[in-house]
C-alpha cells in the first residue's frame, strides 16, 4: 500500500535520527587509522563495520514483482540480483552520507533523481551512486573471483563479522518494533532480505582480504629505486609532501611618492635592485645572514618583539618549503641543477625584489615511520574501565608466559582484538608517521627513541586500551607518503587483467529500476 507523504516524512526523520544515533556510537569506537596497506581499498572495497540507516526511499520495488530477484550482474562465478545491487547502492549511499552529510547539499526529502551531482553534465546524485554501485560490484566480483580461484574461503572471523551486521539490524529493529526482515526492508526497500546482505558481504570480505594480501606483498617488495622512480614520474603531484628545501630570504622594495615621475620610479627601482644584488653577491650563508642582521639592527626590527636580532632572523627570514609547481621560486629552487649556496632575485610583485639563498637543496623527510601490532580492548565491551584494563593486563601476562614472540602476539590479536580493520592481519599497522595517529599517548610511546623491537606496552585511549607490540622501524616518511598512490597503481594492474578472465556484465535496463 502506497504510503502518504506525511508517513514518508516521518520515516525520513526517523532514519536521520538513527543515523545520528549510530554515528555517535561509531565515534566511540575510536580505532587507529587503517593499516597503510589497506588504505586504498577504502574507496574501492570498503569494509562494513556498522549498520547505518539513513536512506530516503519513498517508493518500493514490490515483493510481488519478480524483478527484485532477476539477475542484474553476471560473471564467471557470481551473479547479483537487482535486490543485491539495491543493497550495494544504499550501503554505499549510507556510508557516503554518514561521512559527508554536513558538507554535501543532498536533501533527503527529495528523490536523488531530482538532485544534481553535476548539473552541467546532467549527472544526478542517483546516477552518481548507481555508477558507484556498479564500480564497486565489479571490483568486489573480480577480486573475490580471483580469490576463489586461489583457494580463498571465508575465515571464521569474517563469518562472525557478517553475523554481527545482521545482529545489529536485529538490535536496532527490535528497538523500533520491527522484525529483522521488516527492518531490512525499512532500510533498503521491499523485497531486500538477509540473504542479499550476506551474499554481498561474503563477496566483499573475500575481495578485501585478497586485495590486502596482494597489495601487502607488492608494498613490502618496493625498493628505494621504486619509490624514487614513482616520485620522478609524479613529481608535481607528490613533491610538496615529500621534497623540501631550506632557504633564507630578504626583500627590498622600491619606494616613491604616488606623484613620482617615471625617472624617479626608475631610480628607486634601480636602488632597490642594487641592494638586492649586493646581498645576492654574498659568498657564504654566514655573509648573507650578516648583511640581513645589519638591516634588522639598523631598522630596530627586533626591539619590540622580545627576541634578539639573531632570533628574529631565524624566526622571520628562514624557511623550509615543499615544492609548489605554481611558485616561481619553487621552480627555481627544485630544479635539477640547483645546489646548496645558490641564490637568486625574484620580483614577486611590482617593485618588490626578494633575494633567496638556498641553505639546503632538495632533500627528503627521512624521519623513520614505525610498524606495530595492536590488540584493541574497547571499554564498551566490558563492565568498566578497570575491568577492561585488568583483562588487558591478563592478556599481556598470557603472552609473556607463552612464547612471547611477534607470532604469538598476532595469534592473540585474532582472539581478543575488536579492531576490525586489522584483526585479519594480526593487528599489523605499517609505515605509521609521527602525528598520524589521533590517539592520546600513542606517539609518545611509539616514537620513543628507546623503543626496541619486541617491546610491549599498554596505552589508554578514549576507546579503551591498546596492547601494542613494537615491530620496528618502517620506511622513511617520504616513502610512506607515496605508498597509497603506488598501491593504487598496484590495484589497477591487479584488476585490469581480471576483467578479461571473469567478464562482469551489467543489465543496465534492470539496474535503472533501483529505487532512488
Amino acid at each position: 500500500m502506497e504510503k502518504t507523504s506525511s508517513q514518508q516524512r516521518r520515516e525520513k526523520k526517523q532514519r536521520k535520527k538513527e543515523r545520528e544515533h549510530i554515528a555517535r556510537k561509531k565515534q566511540k569506537r575510536t580505532n587507529v587509522v587503517a593499516w597503510i596497506v589497506a588504505v586504498t581499498l577504502v574507496a574501492v572495497v570498503a569494509i562494513v563495520t556498522t549498520v547505518i540507516i539513513i536512506n530516503s526511499v519513498s517508493k518500493k520495488i514490490s515483493k510481488e514483482n519478480s524483478e527484485i530477484n532477476q539477475i542484474a550482474v553476471k560473471s564467471k562465478y557470481y551473479e547479483l540480483t537487482l535486490g543485491d545491487m539495491q543493497y550495494l547502492y544504499y550501503d554505499n549511499y549510507n556510508d557516503f552520507m554518514n561521512d559527508n552529510s554536513e558538507n554535501i547539499n543532498i536533501n533527503e526529502e527529495v528523490s536523488l533523481k531530482d538532485q544534481y551531482y553535476d548539473e552541467t553534465a546532467g549527472i544526478t546524485w542517483y546516477n552518481y551512486f548507481l555508477q558507484q554501485a556498479k564500480d564497486n560490484a565489479e571490483s568486489f566480483i573480480l577480486l573475490a573471483s580471483a580469490a576463489k580461484d586461489e583457494g580463498y574461503t571465508l575465515s571464521e572471523k569474517e563469518k562472525d563479522d557478517i553475523d554481527g551486521i545482521i545482529e545489529a539490524f536485529e538490535e536496532y529493529g527490535a528497538e523500533e518494533g520491527y522484525t529483522l526482515q521488516g527492518y531490512i526492508e525499512y532500510a533498503y526497500g521491499e523485497g531486500i532480505t538477509e540473504a542479499n546482505i550476506r551474499k554481498c558481504q561474503e563477496i566483499k570480505k573475500l575481495a578485501t582480504r585478497y586485495y590486502t594480501d596482494k597489495v601487502d606483498a607488492a608494498t613490502l617488495a618496493y625498493t628505494d629505486d621504486d619509490y624514487t622512480s614513482f616520485l620522478e614520474e609524479n613529481f608535481d603531484a607528490y613533491a610538496s609532501q615529500t621534497c623540501f628545501i631550506d632557504y633564507t630570504y630578504f626583500s627590498f622594495e622600491a619606494t616613491f611618492d604616488e606623484n613620482a615621475t617615471e625617472e624617479e620610479i626608475k631610480t628607486s627601482r634601480e636602488q632597490a635592485y642594487g641592494l638586492a644584488e649586493e646581498l645576492q653577491a654574498s659568498e657564504s650563508a654566514e655573509e648573507f645572514d650578516g648583511i640581513i642582521l645589519k638591516y634588522i639592527e639598523t631598522a630596530k626590527l627586533a626591539e619590540t618583539t622580545g627576541v634578539t636580532s639573531e632570533e628574529y632572523l631565524q624566526d622571520v627570514y628562514k624557511r623550509t618549503m615543499g615544492y609548489n609547481e605554481d611558485d616561481d621560486f619553487a621552480k627555481w629552487a627544485f630544479s635539477d641543477e640547483r645546489q646548496t649556496g645558490d641564490s637568486t632575485i625574484i620580483e614577486i610583485e611590482e617593485n618588490v625584489f626578494v633575494v633567496y639563498y638556498l641553505n639546503k637543496s632538495l632533500y627528503f623527510n627521512e624521519d623513520s615511520t614505525k610498524n606495530f601490532r595492536q590488540i584493541l580492548m574497547e571499554t564498551e565491551n566490558y563492565a568498566s574501565e578497570d575491568a577492561t584494563r585488568s583483562t588487558a593486563l591478563n592478556i599481556i601476562k598470557e603472552w609473556e608466559n607463552g612464547e612471547a614472540t611477534e607470532e604469538s602476539f598476532s595469534a592473540l590479536v585474532k582472539e581478543y582484538s575488536t579492531d576490525i580493520s586489522s584483526v585479519e592481519n594480526g593487528g599489523l599497522y605499517m609505515y605509521v608517521r609521527e602525528g598520524e595517529l589521533d590517539i592520546d599517548n600513542f606517539d609518545e610511546w611509539l616514537f620513543d627513541d628507546s623503543r626496541k623491537p619486541g617491546s610491549i606496552g599498554l596505552i589508554k585511549s578514549d576507546a579503551g586500551y591498546h596492547i601494542v607490540y613494537f615491530c620496528g622501524d618502517g620506511v622513511p616518511t617520504w616513502q610512506a607518503i607515496l605508498v597509497q598512490p603506488m598501491q593504487e597503481d598496484v590495484y589497477e594492474n591487479l584488476k585490469e587483467p581480471l576483467k578479461g578472465i571473469y567478464n562482469v556484465t551489467f543489465n543496465n535496463e534492470l539496474l535503472n529500476k533501483i529505487v532512488g
